[in-house]
């Protein structure tokens, strides 16, 4: 690593307008607590789906590119592993969701459903629609997608600090075999 080259020492003004607005965006968040719960609830439910889709995807474009041993990605490498490296952030931030999931999802009170039709529908699918189960298998998504882009970004950093290292098979291996895994996490978290 050369240690004559300067480190960029701008972007404070850019830091501190982002800050600002994360500030407001809390206020505003907590604003919302009060005036419109429910509306809230869906809101950050819609902007986390929005981040984590995001990430994930960013996760499986690495999974393909180490996959397919493609070499032109190495210019956006570190982009893209930066944007999976926020899943463990988006995995925090689901939490809140944990205590307004009976106003997101109807499933959980069949009781409420108008048609009963519907209501005996919910209560067969009891069994996999509830708020334990559910919360079980966000823990699994996450962990899943957590640890492989944690894996990948760890071993791209290790060769990066010894050039010597070998280690494209560990990508092209779990990449090939650990795809159609996050694959089916996100579509199966995509029906929840």
């Amino acid at each position: 690593m050369n240690h004559d080259v300067p480190r960029f020492q701008g972007g404070r003004r850019l830091l501190t307008g982002s800050l600002g607005l994360a500030l407001l965006g809390a206020l505003g968040l907590v604003i919302g607590a009060f005036v419109a719960p429910a509306r809230l609830a869906f809101s950050y439910l819609t902007a986390l789906a929005s981040a984590a889709t995001l990430a994930i995807g960013a996760l499986i474009f690495l999974m393909i590119v180490h996959s397919m041993r493609a070499g032109w990605p190495v210019a956006v490498r570190r982009v893209v592993e930066a944007i999976v490296s926020a899943l463990p952030i988006l995995a925090l931030l689901f939490v809140p969701l944990l205590f307004v999931l009976d106003r997101l999802y109807p499933w959980l009170r069949p009781e409420l459903a108008h048609d009963e039709h519907a209501r005996h529908l919910l209560e067969h699918k009891r069994p996999y629609l509830n708020g334990p189960a559910f919360v079980v298998r966000a823990v699994v998504y996450f962990g899943i997608w957590i640890a492989v882009g944690a894996l990948l970004r760890r071993w791209s950093l290790r060769r990066d600090a010894d050039p010597a290292r070998d280690v494209s098979t560990r990508f092209v291996n779990l990449s090939s075999l650990g795809l159609p895994v996050v694959g089916l996490a996100l579509v199966f978290a995509r029906s929840e």
